[in-house]
């Protein structure tokens, strides 16, 4: 669902023709054959208020609705005065995940109209007519990807997992999760996303990790978003890098969110500090299972041995000699 958030007016033939807009934009969408719903707010004067929309949305099972601010920049009416709306509509209606678009005027196609405009000459331009539509035979273009988050889902319990986790399992269509994610994260997501267990590759019962990324590219093709939800923080012994550097040659656009990796959560449960002023000015993060095939080890362990700091070691159970 999309939702236009504009001032509002006590007039009540400006409101009547901006409604009319709204009106045309959502019947071409469901003319289309999509699923999108466009709905509008106001931020005051007049209702509907976003709140209102918002209750609607909850009322009517609709899980996720993205806000697009009427204005030109994010200073001023967005940062100060739709953002709180959105925050309040938030918290108010938690089964609706609610995310705060760039205003109008920041979008790129916006900006592109605007220098057609000025180009054409003297402010007196004229738009462009549409192009006819192309033959039935031509295949329709692809839809822009759609963003993938590669989220860390912290050690293990469910109450280390971030906010910004939590948000982006509620804007998810698709959520491939590795074997040591607890499963309770899972019910963040909406009740029609789909759930993809990745399983345990060591035991020969997982998705290979080029699969997996494969897997993520071509849902986000689709226009589907894809939460890859991994155990601990993506950019620690996770592949975090492998899967960035595919998304990115793929022009998939992507976040990556932080969590809680399982070194720093072991250590605080256990009450040992990792770092003390006296004795460990450092830490270092080591795995005990490198890639296989590699040539040679990259780890230097005479050089650990001699490291003025605490050694943390991952994976190191079935390697220990």
């Amino acid at each position: 669902m999309l939702i236009l958030i504009a001032h509002g007016s006590r007039d009540p033939s400006w409101r009547a023709s901006v409604e009319e807009v709204v009106r045309s934009i959502a019947g071409q969408a469901e003319g289309a054959g999509g699923r999108e719903r466009v709905a509008l707010a106001y931020m005051d004067c007049s209702p509907p208020s976003l709140d209102d929309v918002v209750a609607r949305a909850a009322a009517a099972g609709i899980s996720r609705a993205q806000v697009l601010p009427l204005f030109l920049a994010a200073e001023g009416h967005v940062d100060r005065d739709v953002r709180p709306l959105v925050e309040a509509a938030r918290a108010a209606h938690p089964s609706v995940a609610l995310e705060l678009l760039a205003p109008l005027g920041q979008l790129p196609g916006f900006r592109d109209l605007v220098r057609a405009i000025v180009r054409a000459g003297n402010g007196h331009a004229r738009v462009a007519a549409p192009a006819r539509q192309p033959p039935a035979t031509t295949p329709p273009a692809r839809p822009a990807p759609a963003t993938v988050y590669l989220v860390g889902a912290g050690p293990g319990d469910p109450g280390l997992i971030t906010l910004r986790a939590v948000e982006c399992l509620r804007l998810a269509d698709v959520v491939l999760y590795d074997y040591l994610v607890n499963p309770a994260l899972l019910e963040h997501a909406p009740p029609g996303a789909e759930l993809v267990p990745l399983g345990h590759r060591i035991t020969g019962r997982g998705v290979r990790p080029e699969q997996i990324t494969a897997r993520m590219i071509a849902e986000a093709q689709r226009g589907r978003t894809v939460v890859r939800l991994k155990a601990g923080d993506p950019s620690v012994f996770g592949r975090g890098g492998d899967e960035e550097s595919a998304l990115r040659a793929a022009g998939v656009p992507f976040e990556i969110v932080p969590g809680i990796t399982a070194g720093l959560a072991v250590a605080a449960y256990c009450e040992i500090p990792i770092t003390e002023h006296a004795d460990a000015s450092a830490v270092a993060l080591v795995t005990g299972r490198e890639r296989d095939g590699k040539a040679a080890s990259s780890l230097d362990y005479a050089a650990l041995a001699a490291f003025p700091g605490t050694l943390v070691f991952y994976m190191g159970v079935t390697r220990a000699e």
